[in-house]
């Protein structure tokens, strides 16, 4: 059976260490007056004077995972715990964001092409940013084609992800950090 398009970012899955299942993430800032929204799963960027944006497909070192953030509401004034940044309805002061930046990490995501294959494990991929959902507050990132650059931000790791059919395009499969601040760069 064919996938569906439907990418829902980088869903934390587990660890290359092997070790029990555990959120291993920090806790960073966001600028109350960043305007732009940042979706659970998706990839962010430290920025000068400290805190994370939502990242660009590049080359450059990624922070890791957005998992969520807690914010003042100009709105009501209430204290929100959320798992998006809505880009705007924060007060003036610091918007406190976890993100997932462990570097054994390993996430479940979307292809936008393919299939990536088993031959394609070890390879590098870049991340598409993608649309995220208000809804449901999910990213809507994905990545694309297995390349040998070696500054890529992620490597894949398996295709065999229960549910994805690895014959198709769209088909979900695992990465790892591969161009990430605690993470050194590798090749294929």
């Amino acid at each position: 059976m064919a996938n569906a398009n439907a990418p829902t970012g980088f869903r934390h899955v587990g660890s290359l260490s092997g070790g029990a299942y555990t959120m291993q993430y920090s806790v960073t800032t966001i600028a109350s007056n960043y305007s732009t929204k940042i979706y659970d799963g998706d990839v962010v960027v430290r920025v000068a004077g400290g805190g994370i944006e939502k990242a660009s497909p590049g080359t450059g070192v990624i922070a890791g995972v957005f998992w969520g953030c807690q914010y003042v509401s100009v709105s009501t004034g209430d204290t929100r715990f959320s798992r998006m940044w809505p880009g705007a309805d924060a007060v003036s002061g610091t918007v406190k964001a976890w993100i997932i930046d462990d570097p054994f990490a390993v996430f479940e995501v979307q292809a936008t092409t393919g299939p990536i294959t088993a031959a394609d494990v070890g390879a590098n991929v870049q991340f598409a940013a993608g649309t995220g959902n208000d809804y449901t507050q999910m990213s809507g990132a994905s990545v694309g084609s297995p390349d040998v650059t070696t500054t890529l931000p992620f490597r894949v790791v398996s295709v065999n992800v229960f549910g994805s059919d690895v014959t198709s395009a769209y088909n979900r499969v695992q990465v790892v950090f591969n161009n990430q601040a605690f993470r050194q760069l590798a090749g294929i």
